[in-house]
């Protein structure tokens, strides 16, 4: 036979047998076999895009959807790809998700798959990107922080929120220093952050109140010796009678003064209400910035060191002119 160049064969196997005669009628044969396979893989057309007038969905494209209504998730349509092949035989097609699917927040790939009859593939691919544009809802509440012994008070985000809502998961942050000192005492304004997963911010402020109810340690010196000035009139201070009182604001850092104030601190020799000469005992009180206070005693003796002054007449001179008798010296 003779199989001219340019001979079509079908799929699979086919023998081509030569045989030659001479003129003789001697004959010889000789064959091979002829193998088409399959290497290509089917064609999918692309999905269509429901949300597009049914517009093509290319390889890599995306349909772009929002989240359902107090939602984290959307229901996505389109319109499935289909598959063909130039071989006969049958194509199938798989898809890891369906039409009609709910995609979570963010994107999520759809493939699909198709294999022929010879076991070729294909694959076709798009996103589906869900998009949450719903605020969430920010909700404070007052807080109440109490400086601890250190002198350092601290409040949270979880202290300040009142119930922030969102369709989808949500962080909370503070914006603003979180730690309070006795600088901080009184009404302070921080700030409650609330970011859901897709970025939406929505923010509400809180009342934290910083307050110190410790009250300082009051140390005195054990005694206090006061001498007299000569006009007998003296002011005493003091801090001459602190003897290394300490709080919870002070020393710490940063450091908020103490005051001081004690029960008697005038001394005159012409006024009742004043220290009198001898043992006495004055109060000293440390206040502390918060208003607490504490007390601690001290011992004073208060002397009088200056001798008494005399003031004399001038010399005075008597003539005898009288009965001396009657005379008298005032």
């Amino acid at each position: 036979g003779n199989v001219p160049n340019g001979t079509l064969f079908n799929l699979g196997a086919t023998t081509v047998t030569y045989t030659i005669k001479d003129a003789a009628n001697n004959m010889v044969v000789c064959s091979f076999v002829v193998t088409v396979e399959d290497l290509t893989g089917p064609n999918i057309s692309p999905a269509l895009n429901v949300y597009a007038g049914n517009a093509p969905i290319p390889n890599g494209g995306t349909i772009t959807r929002p989240t359902i209504n107090n939602g984290c998730l959307a229901q996505v349509n389109w319109i499935p790809p289909t598959a063909s092949d130039v071989c006969p035989g049958a194509v199938s097609l798989t898809t890891t998700h369906l039409p009609n699917s709910f995609f979570i927040l963010g994107p999520t790939q759809v493939t699909y798959t198709a294999t022929d009859a010879s076991g070729n593939t294909s694959t076709y691919s798009f996103f589906i990107q869900v998009n949450d544009l719903q605020l969430p809802v920010a909700k404070c509440r007052p807080d109440t922080v109490f400086l601890n012994a250190m002198g350092i008070g601290q409040t949270n985000a979880d202290s300040i929120d009142n119930g922030s809502t969102d369709n989808c998961f949500f962080t909370l942050n503070l914006v603003g220093d979180s730690t309070y000192d006795c600088t901080n005492l009184g009404t302070n304004i921080i700030t409650l952050k609330v970011t859901d997963g897709a970025g939406n911010m929505k923010t509400c402020n809180a009342q934290v109140t910083v307050i110190d109810n410790i009250k300082p340690v009051a140390n005195c010196i054990p005694n206090y010796t006061l001498n007299l000035p000569p006009d007998g009139d003296t002011l005493l201070l003091a801090a001459n009678f602190n003897n290394g009182s300490t709080d919870n604001t002070n020393p710490s850092t940063p450091s908020c003064p103490l005051t001081y104030a004690i029960s008697e601190d005038y001394f005159s020799c012409n006024d009742d209400l004043s220290l009198f000469v001898g043992a006495n005992i004055v109060t000293l009180t440390v206040t502390d910035a918060a208003g607490n206070t504490n007390t601690c005693n001290v011992s004073v003796t208060v002397k009088d060191v200056t001798a008494p002054t005399f003031n004399l007449p001038a010399d005075t001179v008597i003539n005898c002119t009288e009965d001396p008798n009657d005379l008298i010296l005032t």
